[in-house]
């Protein structure tokens, strides 16, 4: 079976990556790097500034642990440079794992023509392709503001802000999700004077009220300006600077800063695509797509941030093997996956299956089952006491859903994921031995005390 699979961020990787050890001849095809978004523009540099930034945090705090060492500040050229290295590390395994499976890569530009065939641009040559299967994976762009015109320089978006080698005197970040929240602590940390603007009356509107809470105070020790349930009116610029106008709770307000970030989401990439001419239904913005990856069309499946589905790395790829599993006739579908969902900010925030808004929503008869981190021996050792383990128990014991705001609690969401997946219930989870002292044991206090179910 000849398979096409056009764009190579995380779901066309792990969808080339299954399909070639089953046997499929593949075809990987991106007009830009290997790795997409998430590799080059978004999880992986992200992470690495945030990782320099913390790091710096702490060692503001070695004298405390009886360690004496002079801290003169940090160097954000040395910075950019190493999250540069690691980006580019990444991309030379992407690709030897790819070349070493035997796929087929092609630098440039593809769409669809109709009957099963794929018209590519490469080198200013064009040519036809044609396969059995088809996997649309071309990710997302950042969204713009209406009004707001993103120059690159003065007002920019995420790309832009992972490609600066130097470190702005002041930013003010428009949207106060994931993306904004991250930037925001790394740029704090690292010395940088901070505003979020966000237009709901939290941050982080989709995650646990508690979570958010306990960032936003993170955030304001760190010397963020949080502005909640404002909206931003205009942005007026010169070569240098930006006049950030801003209505608040209480009235409007400017702010003058070096850079203005666009963080209010992303949209698919759908343009120059040919849905239309392949017949492949799109309904706004996004691909539709059936639990199987399956667009409308039998031979062309969507993955990623192209679908409705939620926008990050891990359901991309996930959703690539299920798309490669269903063309080989193997049972796999993405309904009901509990999806983990990370904020790398100082504390970690993630969650994992149904919030405790969510299941508040559906009327569920439900418990909570919660533990302090404050009263963990781990944290109390390395002095992280802010953080929670939180689990949604049904009235029969199912697990329902969980979250955890700790020091690398992402390592642990994952399990708590399968756990929700395979319907455990919280009396099998009391079976279950947790190495002590770690920062894991919120959990197993979190359900200790939890009545029977009967």
């Amino acid at each position: 079976m000849e398979l096409i699979i056009i764009g190579a961020g995380p779901g066309g990787f792990a969808a080339a990556m299954y399909g070639a050890k089953r046997g499929l001849q593949i075809t990987l095809i991106d007009k830009a790097e290997l790795g997409g978004t998430c590799l080059n523009r978004g999880c992986i540099p992200t992470k690495a500034i945030l990782h320099c930034a913390n790091t710096f945090h702490q060692a503001k705090g070695f004298a405390d642990l009886g360690i004496n060492v002079a801290i003169e500040g940090i160097d954000y050229n040395k910075i950019s440079k190493r999250r540069n290295q690691i980006v580019t590390r990444l991309k030379i395994s992407v690709e030897k794992q790819l070349k070493r499976a035997g796929v087929t890569i092609i630098h440039g530009e593809a769409r669809l023509a109709g009957d099963n065939q794929v018209k590519v641009v490469a080198n200013g040559e064009e040519k036809i392709l044609t396969a059995d299967k088809i996997i649309l994976a071309t990710g997302a762009v950042p969204t713009e503001i209406s009004g707001i015109v993103i120059d690159g320089e003065v007002v920019i978006n995420s790309d832009h802000a992972l490609a600066l080698d130097q470190l702005p005197d002041s930013i003010v970040i428009i949207g106060g999700g994931v993306i904004g929240c991250e930037f925001a602590q790394a740029f704090a940390r690292l010395g940088c004077e901070v505003s979020i603007i966000e237009l709901m009356p939290r941050l982080l509107p989709g995650v646990d009220s508690d979570a958010s809470t306990i960032l936003q105070k993170t955030l304001a020790y760190d010397g963020v300006k949080i502005y909640l349930g404002a909206s931003v009116t205009s942005v007026k610029k010169d070569a240098t600077n930006a006049v950030v106008t801003v209505q608040t709770t209480e009235g409007e307000k400017e702010i003058i800063t070096r850079k203005v970030l666009i963080a209010v989401g992303r949209k698919p990439i759908l343009d120059r695509l040919g849905l239309d001419v392949a017949g492949v239904n799109h309904e706004n913005g996004f691909i539709m797509v059936d639990e199987q990856m399956r667009t409308n069309q039998n031979d062309i499946y969507a993955i990623g941030d192209v679908t409705a589905g939620i926008q990050l790395a891990h359901v991309a790829s996930f959703g690539g093997v299920v798309a490669v599993k269903d063309m080989l006739g193997e049972e796999a579908g993405m309904a009901d996956i509990a999806v983990p969902m990370c904020v790398y900010t100082e504390p970690e925030i993630v969650s994992v299956g149904l919030t405790l808004e969510a299941a508040k929503e559906r009327g569920l008869n439900y418990r909570i089952a919660a533990f302090p981190l404050s009263a963990n021996s781990r944290a109390i050792i390395s002095g992280e006491l802010d953080g929670f383990a939180k689990m949604i128990i049904d009235e029969d014991g199912t697990i329902l859903g969980a979250c955890l705001v700790g020091g690398n609690v992402s390592e642990m969401i994952s399990l708590l994921g399968g756990l929700i997946n395979f319907q455990t219930n919280v009396e099998d989870m009391k079976e279950i031995m947790f190495a002590h002292p770690s920062i894991s044991e919120i959990i197993s206090e979190s359900i200790a005390a939890t009545p029977p179910c009967i």
